[in-house]
Formats: C-alpha cells, structure tokens, sequence
C-alpha cells in the first residue's frame, strides 16, 4: 500500500534548502543585474546610467545566459533579475526563458514601465516566481519630481494589468528625502491595488 507523501510548506522548504545550501557552500541563489540603463532618472538612485555608450559594454544575453549556465551547475535554484531597469535590456526575453526553462525561480524587479501587455503576455504564460514593481509616486507632480517623468499613468495601468492577469506582484516603496511631501498618498495609492504584498525599503535616502 502506498504511503502518504511527506509535505512541507514552501516557506519552510525554503528555510530549509537556504540553510543547507549555507551548510554546503552552494550558491542556491543568484542576483542579476542586467543593466545600469534606466528608462528614468531618479534622483536618489546610485545605480543607473544614461551615457548610450554603456550598450556596447553590457553583457550579452548569450554572455549572461553563459553565467547563468555555471550557476545552475553549482546548484542555484533561485534567480532575481534587475538593473538599471533589467526589462530595458535588448535580450531579456531570451535570458528569462532560459531560466524559466532551467526550471529556476524568477523574481523581477522592474519600475513598471515596461510591464505592458506584450511583456504580461509573456509572464503570464510563463510566470515568475513574483513581480517586484517600484512605486515611486501617487500622481505625475510626485513621479516627476522623483524619477524626472510622468509616469504614473502608465506604471499604474500596467500594474493593474498585471493584477487582473494573475501574476504574483508586489510593490515595493522606498521613502526618501524626494517623496516626502507625499510619503503617505503613496502609501495609500500602493495598497488600494490590492498586491499580493507592499513593502517599505526601511533605509531612508
């Protein structure tokens, strides 16, 4: 007769392979950042570039896909992508799907301007583990004044969008000294969503 399987809940299975893979020296997890370009210009930001120049110094989606490849064979199993603005890069699609078809776990990290229905159709039929979307606004006057445009209209949009589609998105905020006069209708705009989760970025910039 055949015995009942074993389970355990995610959260502890991560705990679990984290702690082995600490125990090990295994890299069970890796994080990627495409790019230093951005499609904004936010002024607390220490990572992004604007010079064009830095295209012809990017990594390759074949050159990452090849880092990518050493990874898993040391035994990672979770990858979180970024920049810059990682859905900017010219070869993200490519570089995603390998990983999805490596069967490792995605988490994205994006602005949200780039979240559109060609993208959504793409995660959705091939979802990451989670969406990270930064909200770094309540109106276009607060967008502006901490990225350089107005893009609220669009951010929002796309992240609706993407709720409505099913995806597993959280929204991220990061106060900061930019922000402030409108720190708590940014809070209220990121949680009348309805997100699987909003987070605070505790350190103040």
């Amino acid at each position: 007769e055949r015995q009942p399987m074993n389970t355990i809940s995610y959260n502890r299975f991560i705990y679990e392979a984290t702690r082995k893979a600490r125990e090990n020296d295994t890299p069970i997890s890796g994080y990627f950042e495409l790019t230093p370009l951005c499609n904004l210009d936010c002024r607390m930001c220490y990572v992004h570039l604007s010079d064009p120049s830095v295209k012809g110094r990017m990594l390759s989606g074949d050159q990452w896909i090849g880092l990518m490849e050493q990874a898993i064979a040391q035994g990672m199993m979770f990858a979180c992508l970024t920049g810059g603005e990682c859905l900017t890069h010219p070869d993200f699609k490519q570089i995603y799907m390998y990983l999805i078809d490596q069967g490792v776990s995605v988490r994205i990290k994006t602005n949200g301007i780039l979240l559109n229905r060609d993208m959504l159709a793409l995660f959705t039929a091939y979802p990451p583990y989670v969406v990270d979307v930064s909200l770094y606004g309540c109106d276009g006057e607060s967008y502006r004044a901490v990225t350089g445009y107005d893009v609220f209209e669009t951010v929002t949009a796309n992240v609706r969008a993407a709720i409505a589609a099913g995806l597993h998105l959280r929204l991220m905020v990061t106060p900061s000294a930019y922000m402030l006069p409108w720190v708590d209708r940014v809070m209220e705009c990121a949680k009348s969503f309805g997100a699987d989760d909003v987070f605070v970025n505790v350190m103040l910039i």
